[in-house]
């Protein structure tokens, strides 16, 4: 699944004016200027750099696709998104979660 929202990001939107961002683990690309992308381990400092990015962005939608990592940067990423009030899809199946 990783590798098929990475595709979207880079072929499917991809376009001359387009703009990525990192923050931390976090993707932000302009032609899909709502969401962020996370795609990598858990590290510290990513929860920062969440909220780095909402403060930069119009976000309503993350995606996360991580294998794992640091139980604290990934707990306070989870209070971030809370005290955003949003609401979540999580498929883990795919180790996939979506936050609308």
């Amino acid at each position: 699944m990783r590798g098929v929202v990475a595709a979207l990001i880079v072929s499917g939107y991809g376009s001359a004016n387009a703009s990525e961002r990192l923050y931390g683990s976090f993707m932000y690309n302009t032609d899909i200027p709502n969401a962020l992308f996370f795609m990598d381990q858990i590290k510290n400092g990513d929860d920062f750099e969440l909220r780095k990015a909402l403060r930069n962005h119009d976000i309503d939608t993350i995606v996360l696709a991580s294998p794992g990592g640091s139980v604290w940067a990934g707990l306070s990423m989870a209070g971030i998104i809370f005290d955003k009030k949003a609401e979540g899809l999580c498929a883990s199946k795919s180790d996939m979660c979506v936050c609308l």
